[in-house]
Order: C-alpha cells, then structure tokens, then sequence
C-alpha cells in the first residue's frame, strides 16, 4: 500500500517537502473550530474537493494556480488561500485580488505561527472534538 505522501505525489505530480510529508504520514488532515488544513486520510472515501489536498489542489490549478503549489488551507475570504511551495519549500498566501505573498519558510514554521498559535487564543470548545481529528504539533518529538 503506497505511503500518503507517495499519492499526493503521483496524484498531484510534484515531490512533497519532508515537513509537510512528516504531516501526512503521522496527521493526515487537520481539523478544528476555525481551520481546516487540507491533506490525506484513510477515511477519506474521494479525493475530489475538501479537505484533500489532492481535490483543492486540483480545483485550483483548473482555475491557473501554478503546478509547484499545493493547496493546505482556504482562507474562505478573496479567494485567498495558503500554499506550500513543492519548489522552495516556502508558505505563501495567494490570492486573485491581492497576489502572492511569503508568509512563513516552512510548513513547520507556518503551522506553528498560524495554527497552534490560533488554537492558544481561541481553544476549541469541549464539543469542537467531535471535528479534530488528528492534532499536529511540528515541535513534539516522535
């Protein structure tokens, strides 16, 4: 049976930066109140649209995202969106409206500052559980 971070390669025809693969293969997907970070999981019955980083990705490289960019995160405003670089391994918010913008070196780095960091401000309430389904933390040695 192929790794998750082998089908989003073949699917999506890019090499996955070791980060984010670490992600895929121990998390899968990312869920709780307020933030979505798309990737793979057994549960998961299609790829086609969210939360599959395939099916995001896919939709928006119909739409002219270029082929190095894979989708982790829909912001849900201005079409904007948060991207992990497959070339440079940098995170970038792109949108039509206001273009492409460096927010973090690294998914790790990303993770920590906009996920981890907005759960310590905003924990999701005891009844968000029933939606988190696996809980990341880039810092937290295996």
């Amino acid at each position: 049976m192929p790794s998750r971070r082998e089908i989003v390669e073949k699917e999506l025809g890019v090499r996955v930066p070791e980060q984010y693969a670490k992600f895929l293969e121990n998390y899968g997907i990312y869920h709780a109140t307020g933030i979505e970070v798309y990737g793979i999981s057994d549960r998961l019955l299609s790829y086609d649209g969210s939360p599959c980083v395939i099916g995001v990705t896919q939709s928006w490289r119909r739409s002219g995202l270029p082929h190095r960019f894979i989708v982790v995160e829909d912001i849900g405003v201005e079409d904007l969106i948060v991207c992990l670089d497959t070339e440079d391994e940098k995170v970038y918010q792109i949108s039509r409206v206001y273009g492409d913008c460096k927010i973090a070196d690294s998914f790790d780095e990303w993770f920590e500052k906009e996920v981890l960091e907005y759960l310590r401000q905003k924990p999701p309430s005891k009844f968000a559980g029933a939606r988190l389904e696996l809980i990341y933390d880039p810092n937290e040695e295996e």
